[in-house]
């Protein structure tokens, strides 16, 4: 990572590199909201890497849609990519790509268990 960059840069490099561990780092100073000028804002990048069979971008997803600075926010109409979409309706799409079915399980328990 380039200590020139800003942090959300460096937690996006970290998404596609399945760095989970630099994520945790850089996570500590990211305040939400920070990367909503992106076109891919960080939670929904994380998604959209997510399901592939790469372990560590799937650790990084789980990481994220958990943690405390975006689990309250899925459904935050403020918090855009840039096909208009939250969080929440990001993931909805995507499930309907993801090929791993461990993690689709694990989205059902963990993200969305309040409608299973």
């Amino acid at each position: 990572m380039d200590l020139f960059r800003s942090n959300v840069e460096n937690m996006w490099i970290c998404i596609r590199m399945g760095n989970v561990n630099k994520m945790r780092k850089y996570i500590q100073t990211f305040k939400y909201g920070d990367d909503k000028n992106m076109l891919h804002p960080i939670l929904h990048e994380a998604i959209e890497q997510s399901g592939t069979n790469n372990a560590g971008i799937d650790e990084i997803f789980k990481f994220l849609i958990t943690h405390e600075k975006f689990k309250d926010n899925l459904d935050d109409i403020e918090y855009l990519d840039k096909y208009g979409n939250t969080p929440r309706e990001r993931l909805v799409k995507r499930l309907k790509e993801i090929y791993c079915s461990h993690l689709e399980q694990w989205i059902q328990h963990n993200v969305f268990s309040e409608i299973v």
